[in-house]
């Protein structure tokens, strides 16, 4: 027990010092800028912290994208973290929540995985440093900074573990490992169903592997893991059922992939990624797309997210090549092996540069479900399999290397003990015994060490407070509870900080547009709405700039006097109650807030850099009014 207290402990702090100086239970700074992935982490966590309290269905949501809502179920909303956590949210806001679940996530996949560990381990500190490979590698701390649905993984490890009982060591009820199974997998489906997939796929791929080795033995086995399997399928579709019909049929759902097809393929690994942090994957989007939005005409992506460096590299391949013959190592260096080639994507890339040979992963693309499976994101399980080698084969090799010690001792020739006292156990003229425990040391230090490169490739953690956060309660405060406000310009990505505020109102608003995915046609989706030709002539003199893409030309006299005579229109197809101007992403704000001026009159509230419009205290002025603007 002492053993498992100090290995959660440890895991924890590391995480905690990753996000140093920052402290866990921060409520006033989100992670990455405050912007983007993360800001849109703790709407979805505020969001089902709300709905739980107010009885209202979780996987929807008509707060954002006014006045059709959005479907959350298609989202990475991790509904289960956000019900474990609301507590948290309900006493602390979201933002605690989120940076509570960012060091729980890295910290808990660690630590899942040493327990897995001992399963097949009996060493300790073999089991410590797996598990440390498993949640604090490359691919995790990169998306330790913006994604929780990827770096969350506890449940990986524990699927790993049932379904090695289930069908392979089967010495529990086989009933039992079935609906433990089930469990497992509809939590990770509330967390993220994408890795629930490829969980899917590889304990396909992995019993597919075990009966080819052992087909003697292959039939047998099934037929005791049937009956528990059978139930597991069972109940798992059963609780499923409603939110996967929701997430395919339900109200606003997406009649396509949640990204296009050439987005998708664009993350996926390099050959040398283990080896090379330094690798850019560079994809071109179709001519139509590029031409229609040039900030998507080139895609940049990483090799580094599979980089465990030299040393490291060398150790396993070292491990995997001295104990063979254990049954454990050849399967995991096997399905290592099978998730790397398939983690590099539908073709080759060495050293960034396309070879045009097809990979087994380009058949992705044509299966239910694995067509949204993100190639990159299947590292998670070359790290998965690679620390299940990397603790088996340090629990073998530190039995072996005290083994050898302790027969030197014993025997006391020279014949026993000149290799090893050749290397560490010479003295000044005079042999000296190695202890067991020396030895051991020595190679969990050397193990340790090799862990340095992955570290220095993670990308660095930052937090920063959020942005305007003494003036968003402003916005809540003016506007009637329930009704909608119009954000100047639309939330995008890199502008997402008002799902942040309304984040931090506990909902007390609805708001038109949102970083969320919607349906935008047939076979695709988007992450904000298509505005009405109205509004959208409104947000044409609103120049809003993403770097390092082109600034935008300044709106003509026209393009004022245009917009400030449809705004009444665009107000009243949304039923807008406030109308907010946020400086921060714009080249400049006069030009907007004279339109909205012109149309509504001066603006009765500001702060900070929010310039905000309250309908219910002001009437609206005649079409007339627009045509007296002054040239800018």
């Amino acid at each position: 027990m002492q053993v498992v207290v100090f290995a959660a402990c440890l895991y924890l702090l590391v995480a905690c010092l990753l996000y140093w100086p920052v402290a866990p239970w921060d409520s006033s700074r989100v992670l990455f800028g405050a912007n983007s992935d993360p800001a849109q982490s703790v709407w979805f966590l505020q969001w089902t912290a709300w709905a739980i309290a107010h009885l209202h269905n979780p996987l929807f949501s008509n707060a954002v994208d006014v006045p059709t809502g959005a479907n959350i179920a298609n989202d990475t909303s991790v509904p289960l973290l956000g019900a474990l956590g609301a507590p948290i949210t309900w006493l602390f806001g979201s933002i605690t929540t989120l940076n509570l679940l960012m060091r729980i996530g890295l910290a808990g996949s660690a630590f899942a995985m040493f327990l897995v560990l001992r399963r097949w381990v009996r060493w300790w500190p073999a089991a410590l440093i797996g598990g440390g490979l498993f949640g604090f590698n490359s691919l995790l701390l990169q998306n330790s900074q913006d994604h929780l649905h990827i770096v969350f993984l506890v449940v990986v490890p524990l699927i790993l573990w049932t379904v090695d009982e289930l069908f392979v060591t089967q010495s529990k009820n086989p009933l039992a490992m079935g609906a433990l199974l089930a469990v497992l997998a509809i939590a990770q489906w509330f967390i993220n169903d994408e890795v629930l997939f490829a969980c899917g796929m590889f304990t396909v791929i992995g019993l597919v592997v075990l009966a080819l080795a052992n087909r003697d033995r292959a039939g047998e086995h099934l037929r005791r893991a049937l009956p528990g399997a059978a139930l597991g399928f069972g109940i798992f579709v059963v609780v499923i059922a409603y939110p996967a019909w929701f997430m395919v049929a339900g109200p606003q759902h997406l009649k396509g992939p949640t990204q296009p097809a050439w987005v998708i393929a664009s993350y996926h690994g390099d050959l040398f990624g283990l080896i090379d942090p330094s690798v850019t994957i560079t994809t071109r989007a179709p001519a139509e797309i590029a031409a229609r939005q040039p900030s998507m005409a080139i895609l940049n992506s990483t090799g580094a997210q599979a980089y465990v460096g030299v040393p490291l590299a060398a150790g396993l391949v070292a491990l995997a090549v001295a104990w063979w013959r254990n049954g454990v190592v050849r399967f995991a260096t096997v399905m290592a092996a099978i998730a790397y080639v398939l983690s590099l994507g539908g073709r080759l890339y060495v050293l960034g540069h396309d070879t045009g040979i097809p990979l087994p992963a380009a058949v992705f693309a044509h299966l239910p479900l694995l067509y949204e499976v993100l190639p990159s994101r299947l590292t998670i399980f070359v790290y998965l399999f690679l620390a299940l080698l990397l603790g088996v084969g340090l629990d073998l090799t530190a039995r072996r290397i005290v083994r050898w010690v302790k027969e030197d001792r014993a025997a006391g020739e020279a014949r026993r003990r000149s290799q090893w006292d050749r290397l560490v156990g010479v003295g000044r003229g005079r042999r000296r015994r190695v202890r067991p425990l020396t030895a051991a040391a020595l190679v969990v230090a050397v193990a340790a060490a090799t862990f340095v490169p992955t570290f220095v490739a993670g990308a660095t953690r930052y937090e920063t407070p959020v942005l305007y956060g003494g003036s968003a309660p402003m916005v809540a405060r003016y506007t009637p509870p329930g009704g909608v406000v119009l954000y100047m310009p639309l939330i995008r990505s890199f502008a997402a900080q008002p799902m942040i505020w309304q984040a931090q109102s506990n909902m007390a608003y609805r708001m038109v547009g949102g970083y969320v995915i919607l349906p935008r046609s047939s076979y695709s989706s988007r992450n904000w709405p298509k505005p009405s030709k109205e509004l959208a002539t409104v947000l044409a003199v609103i120049p809003t700039v993403r770097p390092p893409g082109p600034v935008p030309a300044h709106p003509t006299q026209a393009q004022v006097v245009a917009a400030c005579q449809a705004l009444p229109a665009a107000l009243q197809q949304y039923d807008v109650d406030s109308v907010v101007i946020w400086a921060a992403p714009l080249t400049d704000t006069r030009y907007g807030i004279e339109a909205v001026t012109g149309a509504l009159g001066p603006a009765p509230h500001r702060d900070g850099g929010l310039v905000m419009w309250d309908r219910a205290r002001q009437r609206e002025r005649g079409p007339g009014a627009c045509d007296s603007l002054n040239s800018p």
